[in-house]
């Protein structure tokens, strides 16, 4: 089972592989976005670019095409 470690909170959190990183954040009482955008944000449906995590460290993390 893959294993997400969350660096600036100090937790480490398993997790289901093709989990919503979003959704696994959020039931462990992590919010993924910050000041405003904690009210202010598409709950999820990919319009807003609020929940942006970034990726220090992974085997097979994604890339990002420019």
């Amino acid at each position: 089972m893959p294993v997400l470690t969350l660096v600036n909170e100090g937790k480490t959190i398993e997790v289901t592989e093709g989990e919503n990183l979003r959704q696994v954040l959020l039931k462990n009482g992590i919010s993924p976005y910050k000041g405003i955008e904690k009210v202010l944000n598409c709950l999820g449906n990919g319009l807003c670019g609020t929940c942006r995590v970034e990726i220090v460290d992974g085997k097979n993390a994604p890339t990002l095409s420019p």
